[in-house]
């Protein structure tokens, strides 16, 4: 499970620098406009759901490594992040209550998330994307775009010592800017992980089996 937020983490970091779409935007990023109108279209979000599959290529494996699984938002504060393949995994924070499970029949358990910085760090860039806090998360990437359909970024961290092996990353998005589609992780060491989303649904309707 680590490995996988570890991953998920690096790229979570620098979702909100989609923003950044021209040179005037890389002088001076929280001047965009687009920064407003991306705050504004977040501010109506209460839920957010979607899959992921995850494909993992390591020089130390022949074989890629796959994992899927599903990701719910719930605002203000409810996160759910749950792994089904190969293995069921997972864990649920709403407030401040979090809870976390291994095994398709394991119990719930309740974990505080200071026992658990990895974790929390990974809920905190979820929110800080979802909330569309730019000027933390502007301060952490160059970022340069690559193709504009669809809108690609290549984020490359500022500072190369505390990027936990992070080269850059390519973010592509949906059409309509609401969503991630694809990530492409580059690590220094050749490893790369890519991240597709799919079957996204934003302010759908509420699952009453969730954040309970």
């Amino acid at each position: 499970m680590n490995r996988h937020i570890k991953c998920l983490l690096l790229c979570l970091l620098c979702v909100p620098a989609w923003v950044d779409l021209g040179v005037a935007a890389e002088r001076h990023p929280l001047k965009n406009p687009l920064f407003e109108r991306i705050s504004v279209a977040v501010s109506q979000i209460t839920r957010i759901s979607s899959r992921f599959d995850q494909e993992r290529h390591t020089s130390m494996l022949e074989a890629s490594l796959y994992s899927s699984g599903r990701f719910h938002y719930q605002a203000p504060d409810c996160l759910r992040w749950e792994v089904e393949r190969p293995s069921v995994y997972g864990f649920e924070t709403c407030g401040s209550r979090a809870t976390r499970w291994r095994g398709e029949s394991a119990r719930a358990q309740v974990f505080s998330m200071d026992s658990e910085p990895g974790i929390k760090m990974f809920t905190e860039q979820i929110f800080a994307w979802i909330r569309a806090d730019f000027a933390l998360l502007e301060k952490r990437f160059r970022i340069s775009v690559t193709e504009e359909k669809p809108v690609t970024l290549k984020l490359t961290p500022r500072d190369a010592a505390a990027s936990g092996g992070l080269d850059h990353m390519f973010i592509s998005f949906s059409s309509e800017l609401t969503h991630v589609e694809t990530i492409d992780i580059r690590e220094t060491d050749g490893d790369y992980t890519l991240i597709r989303f799919s079957g996204t649904v934003i302010n759908g309707p509420a699952d009453k089996g969730l954040f309970q």
